[in-house]
């Protein structure tokens, strides 16, 4: 797969340019017509050039400017681990690094880092208590089962204001959950079976891993029901709704706001952009149709999926 967009020719015509050269002829395809496939056209030469490393599923300009920058910052914190005598600022970095590079000592806290999350989560017993564990999870930049954050305001770009959205699917997007065609059907047992395996992971039974991965994706299809499609989400002015908190409690009376704004950090919200009114509708209907035991279950998959990368190898 690749990014068949006018941006990849934007770019790398502009780093043609940045190396003195402008735009560079070697990217494009002489042998297309524009008319036929203005993407073939432009990038076909680049494409053909570099071809999608065996490691990634997709490849672009934008790809390799990040790939070198990694390769950038890692001469950075190697430097900074190895330093003799290492400034205030370079022992900070270079600890922090060599703490993610121990292998061995990551492999040996397993699961640890994890629990008093996982325990906050686990003696949550009510749904103020969950939505409390919800304001948690965000504060760690999991964003489920709906994200919030801050943005400049489409309509006035001198003001920052806060932003939410839909959130909280460990698939793609919705339709992952909704289409019926067997090649879905088959996908979605694979996750299942994942989701079984990381709770599994996590110490759960087999018997537990299994039925929480079936709730899992019980909730979560309840969530993508009520999401919007890829297709809706790009229109920006029907993604634009400013509310005051009062018209967000209005709109989501089972959820605590105040409580929520609390937890994050932000006790004055103030004005903010909802993105999907109606997701959050979908949102507040399930607050009080979902049993607590599926709420925790979910929230703990959504922790170990989006740490993962971070844990232990097995994770």
């Amino acid at each position: 797969m690749r990014f068949r967009t006018l941006a990849l020719f934007a770019l790398t015509s502009v780093l043609a340019v940045a190396g003195g050269v402008g735009i560079d002829s070697k990217n494009f395809d002489p042998t297309t017509k524009p008319q036929d496939d203005f993407n073939q056209f432009a990038n076909g030469g680049w494409m053909k050039a570099n071809p999608i490393p065996a490691a990634y599923s997709r490849w672009s300009a934008f790809h390799e400017l990040d790939e070198n920058n990694n390769v950038a910052l890692r001469v950075i914190l190697e430097r900074a681990a190895k330093a003799a005598t290492p400034t205030a600022i370079e022992k900070q970095v270079g600890d922090f690094y060599a703490s993610g590079m121990d292998l061995e000592a990551i492999n040996r806290a397993g699961i640890t880092p994890l629990q008093p999350e996982l325990d906050r989560i686990h003696a949550a017993k009510t749904l103020a208590e969950i939505q409390a564990a919800v304001a948690c999870l965000h504060r760690w930049g999991v964003h489920a089962p709906f994200y919030f954050t801050s943005e400049q305001d489409p309509k006035n770009s001198s003001l920052m204001i806060a932003a939410g959205g839909q959130a909280g699917l460990g698939l793609p997007d919705r339709d992952y959950y909704l289409r019926d065609d067997e090649k879905s059907k088959k996908l979605r047992g694979l996750y299942v079976a994942h989701v079984g395996k990381m709770l599994a992971l996590a110490g759960d039974s087999a018997a537990a891993a299994e039925a929480g991965a079936q709730s899992v994706m019980r909730l979560e299809t309840a969530l993508a029901k009520g999401s919007k499609t890829n297709v809706e989400l790009r229109d920006p002015v029907a993604n634009y709704h400013k509310l005051t908190p009062a018209e967000l409690e209005k709109l989501t009376p089972h959820f605590d706001w105040k409580a929520y704004f609390a937890g994050i950090g932000l006790p004055k919200a103030g004005d903010m952009d909802i993105g999907q009114p109606e997701f959050f509708q979908a949102l507040d209907k399930l607050w009080t149709e979902t049993p607590i035991a599926d709420w925790q279950i979910y929230l703990r998959w959504q922790l170990l999926h989006a740490t993962a990368p971070y844990l232990s190898t097995a994770f």
